[in-house]
């Protein structure tokens, strides 16, 4: 039996989603969120676009590991392991090691660069790297 369910529209589906899969959603969004944009919540979110399109130096992905890990962090859902990162063209790949209420350790890949950023601006999709 689920202990957590929720619904979607993201990547243009409606969805229930339960357990682990609306906590990574949930997660997900709220990384790729712009702070201070959801009128219902002006502190949901991150300030990853604001970094991401500036140049791309160290303080900024120092910046966006403290955000990723603020938003995991608070969930009550998510123990955070481990970040790595590894450089892209135009940004980063966060690979982020958490555990879902005590379950074995998964690792998420979070692409943070322009174009995913982007593409969650304009239609509400981001890469959900599933199985």
């Amino acid at each position: 039996m689920a202990k957590i369910q929720g619904f979607t529209t993201i990547n243009d589906k409606f969805e229930t989603l339960v357990d682990k899969n609306i906590v990574k959603h949930d997660v997900l969004s709220e990384i790729y969120i712009d702070k201070g944009s959801c009128d219902w919540d002006l502190d949901l979110g991150t300030t990853i676009h604001q970094k991401i399109f500036d140049y791309k130096t160290e303080a900024a992905k120092f910046d966006i590991i403290e955000d990723i890990k603020t938003v995991i962090e608070n969930s009550p859902y998510l123990k955070l392991i481990d970040i790595q990162t590894s450089e892209l063209d135009k940004g980063w790949n966060f690979s982020v090691i958490v555990s879902y209420l005590g379950e074995d350790p998964e690792q998420w890949d979070i692409p943070i660069t322009e174009e995913s950023v982007q593409a969650f601006v304009s239609n509400g999709t981001y890469p959900l790297n599933e199985e």
